[in-house]
């Protein structure tokens, strides 16, 4: 199941093979009335995932669907699936249905006049969406009074939304830092890291030296990150241990199966102070240190109607130095690496202190600005050759 974020979750649903059994057995024995009376697939699930802005996550599904293969595998039969929402108090509120019509199309015996005809005849299916999707949106706010629930973050079954450009470079980085930390780690002990919204990005499993050298067996630890959001909120944060344990049990943007065994890896000794072996490294993690600042955390599930609580600040007495995953970055050998990301770290943070947090915004702003100084460059330039000649 997708929503309009980007965001899937995966639902297995299992088939009862005996209750198929005995409903074909009381079906005619006739050939044609077994064909429309064919095996069914029926099964209810509760829901955890957010699909429209005017439904929460609570509820459940049923689902009813024909076997499209038929008994034994005979062949593609069509579609007809009916699925239905019911509201936490078991009151139906949807139903949608998918069926086939005509014969199925297999695209390798199409020719291409075919499938140029299809195409023309379908492309603009999905262009349209998005459009229809905020028609029916505003008609639902505005004309029928309905109350808006804001997306949550994917719980631990679901698949987070695709990652931005800025969050495909910080999972890169959080990834080698996390492999970092496990490694020096004082404890015998195995990380499996699952990362999120990164599509080729692949689950990769950490070991420390200890649990290499040890014969003993080492504690196996599973960190989950649930949406990329997490990867542009954790730069922010100055110390690894708050950053973990606020996303873990506030803001829920990671998931971990043992939480107790995450001091072995972020409960350490603070960073060193800023050593940069040029004046621009200097400058921009500098620049870094200044303008970062802890995240709200994030309050889900809200809507229309509810009012966020006022943040809470305290005044942090702490040592406040570089993060520990700057000083690493900035450790690194590779300049490609610590250029891309003092560049996108201190992008993220001057939009969020200009543009409301937005990075394209603050791209626009950029192109305007750059517009505008060569005009000015190519008046300034026109004046004096007309002043010379």
């Amino acid at each position: 199941m997708n929503n309009i974020f980007g965001e899937r979750r995966p639902y297995l649903v299992a088939r009862d093979f005996k209750a198929e059994a005995k409903h074909l057995q009381d079906q005619s024995q006739n050939d044609e009335v077994r064909e429309l009376h064919r095996a069914r697939v029926n099964a209810t699930w509760r829901k955890d995932f957010h699909v429209s802005p005017f439904n929460s996550r609570k509820g459940s599904y049923s689902l009813l669907a024909s076997d499209p293969l038929g008994p034994e595998m005979q062949g593609f039969q069509g579609l007809d699936v009916t699925i239905n929402l019911f509201s936490s108090k078991g009151h139906p509120k949807l139903t949608a249905r998918l069926f086939s019509e005509g014969e199925a199309l297999d695209p390798y015996e199409l020719s291409i006049a075919q499938k140029a005809r299809f195409i023309l005849n379908w492309f603009w299916v999905g262009s349209v969406t998005h459009a229809r999707f905020a028609k029916e949106s505003a008609t639902l706010f505005y004309k029928r009074k309905l109350h808006v629930w804001y997306r949550p973050e994917p719980l631990k079954d679901s698949i987070g939304r695709p990652a931005d450009r800025i969050e495909k470079l910080l999972e890169d980085v959080f990834r080698k830092y996390l492999r970092h930390l496990v490694e020096q780690s004082s404890a015998p002990i195995v990380v499996r890291y699952i990362p999120s919204g990164v599509s080729e990005a692949t689950e990769e499993l950490f070991t420390s030296y200890l649990a290499t050298e040890s014969t003993n067996p080492a504690n196996e630890i599973k960190i989950k990150v649930l949406t990329p959001v997490f990867y542009s909120r954790f730069v922010h944060y100055a110390h690894d241990s708050e950053a973990f344990f606020c996303e873990l049990a506030e803001s829920c943007t990671i998931w971990t199966d043992k939480p107790e065994f995450l001091t072995k890896i972020f409960l350490k000794k603070a960073s060193p102070p800023l050593h940069a072996a040029n004046l621009i490294d200097y400058v921009c993690f500098q620049l870094i240190k200044n303008l970062r600042r802890t995240p709200n955390k994030i309050e889900r599930p809200l809507t229309s109607v509810d009012k966020p609580s006022p943040p809470t600040k305290g005044v942090d007495i702490r040592d406040f130095r570089m993060s520990s995953m700057d000083a690493f970055v900035l450790g690194q050998e590779d300049i490609s690496l610590k250029t891309e990301y003092r560049t996108m770290v201190v992008r993220l943070f001057v939009a969020e202190r200009i543009v409301f947090g937005s990075t394209g915004l603050l791209g626009m702003m950029e192109l305007v600005g750059r517009g505008g100084v060569s005009w000015v460059l190519a008046a300034l330039v026109t004046q004096a050759i007309q002043a010379f000649s």
